[in-house]
């Protein structure tokens, strides 16, 4: 997993902790859901 690539680690420390898992959440989600299409795809 390159969560790296997409993942702004200083824009999630300054965010409230709450918001922080949210918007990590988030981005897993996202990334997620695009290895799934990239497999699915070939």
């Amino acid at each position: 997993m390159e969560l790296e690539a997409t993942f702004d680690i200083q824009q999630v420390i300054e965010q409230r902790p709450t918001e922080a898992m949210e918007r990590i959440a988030e981005m897993v989600g996202d990334f997620l859901d695009r290895e799934r299409v990239a497999l699915s795809w070939g």
